[in-house]
């Protein structure tokens, strides 16, 4: 990978700080508030993040529109500009609510800034502002974006101790609408003017035959939808898999705790590493994630390898997300592509944690772990059948 200058290192920063901002008054917001949201409502958790699920499949969506948008140029930043008033309105409606349908109506809103702000979005208009150094400036985001659970999570605690769930809504709505729009602004200013970029070879390839880009699609599309089931899958219950197999609950904690350094970790390594080819690290991140599930089916001994291996997997997967589309697409149309593949995996990745209660409820631990194991080795497949297929072309083409 190419160097970033100093300049478009500060821009990353501010794009990292945006990022948890809008991670905290949405994904993680209710891993703070959803104990006084149940003791205030009488809500069940099944409800209250059946809510969230709900704007985690909204965000999914709407990110093919987003992502036209984008591709048309400078209005797409809007939607990164504005994503934190669109978010800062869900959440007041949120702190309003006293009927389960208006709570749901705040999270479909929250949903919509959540396409319009969050990954996805982000590193397909990167890619108008970094050109080739693209892949290196995602790297760098999503490694200074780790820190959203630990800053989020902070934030609200503190606002909870002195404010009620409802107010710290309010409070965070107003952080997000002073903040979100001047934050993105200038690191918009200090990446850089918007540029073409010359496809990667393997972008050529894809662009030298039309034919094959569907199909690259949707074995890149299946990738990224088992993975985000997988992962998912696997994080949401992690605490439930570990209790179920014998674990002390101070020892799950402690065991868990391994997750968030580990996919901090898998950033840092692709950060001072040599150039590797993305698809090698998706399949290594796709490895990882199936010896992580191998590692929990074998018991509480591994358990600690186990998280460490899911925290590596995961943390590699976020970066994937842009570099992969990209390295194989290349830049043209990169907002277009991004947009239709991050739907499905979002949707997936909503669903999830309710097909995944279903499983653990009815058939136990071990039958969602299997299940996991079903879906890493599916995944494994994809990425196999991926790099067959963009190495069949490129034979072809030389």
């Amino acid at each position: 990978m190419k160097t970033i200058s100093l300049t478009q290192w500060f821009s990353c920063l501010l794009f990292a700080v945006g990022q948890i901002l809008l991670w905290g008054g949405s994904y993680f917001l209710l891993s703070v508030l959803s104990v006084s949201i149940r003791a205030e409502t009488g809500w069940t958790y099944q409800f209250i993040y059946g809510a969230l699920s709900l704007a985690v499949v909204v965000s999914g969506l709407i990110l093919p529109k987003i992502g036209r948008i984008i591709q048309r140029g400078a209005t797409g930043e809007g939607c990164l500009l504005f994503a934190g008033w669109i978010m800062a309105v869900g959440l007041l409606l949120l702190s309003y609510s006293n009927h389960y349908v208006t709570f749901l109506f705040a999270w479909f809103i929250i949903g919509i800034g959540m396409g319009m702000g969050l990954y996805d979005t982000l590193f397909a208009t990167m890619a108008q502002r970094y050109g080739k150094l693209t892949a290196r400036a995602i790297v760098v985001v999503t490694l200074l974006s780790s820190l959203a659970p630990s800053i989020s999570w902070y934030v609200l605690s503190e606002l909870l101790t002195v404010f009620d769930w409802r107010e710290t809504c309010q409070l965070y709505a107003v952080l997000l609408v002073l903040f979100i729009t001047p934050i993105h602004a200038l690191a918009f200013r200090l990446a850089g003017d918007r540029k073409s970029i010359a496809l990667q070879p393997e972008a050529r390839i894809s662009e030298k035959d039309q034919a094959h880009k569907p199909k690259l699609f949707y074995i890149l599309s299946a990738h990224f939808i088992l993975g985000a089931a997988l992962s998912t899958l696997v994080a949401v219950f992690l605490i439930e898999i570990l209790s179920n197999q014998g674990l002390a609950m101070a020892s799950v904690i402690t065991v868990t705790a391994f997750l968030g350094p580990s996919q901090s970790g898998a950033r840092l390594l692709e950060l001072l590493s040599p150039k590797t080819s993305p698809l090698r690290l998706s399949m290594l991140s796709s490895l990882l994630l199936m010896a992580a599930v191998v590692l929990l089916l074998s018991g509480i001994p591994f358990a600690v390898p186990a998280v460490i291996l899911l925290g590596l997997g995961n943390g590699q997967r976020s970066i994937l997300r842009g570099t992969l589309p990209f390295a194989i697409f290349g830049s043209e149309q990169y907002a277009i592509w991004i947009g239709k593949l991050g739907r499905w995996p979002l949707v997936i990745q909503g669903l999830t944690p309710i097909l995944g209660g279903f499983v653990m409820q009815y058939f136990g631990v071990y039958a969602l772990l299997y299940l996991g194991l079903l879906l890493a080795m599916a995944n494994v497949i994809m990425v196999l059948l991926l790099r067959k297929n963009v190495v069949s072309l490129a034979n072809a083409i030389n």
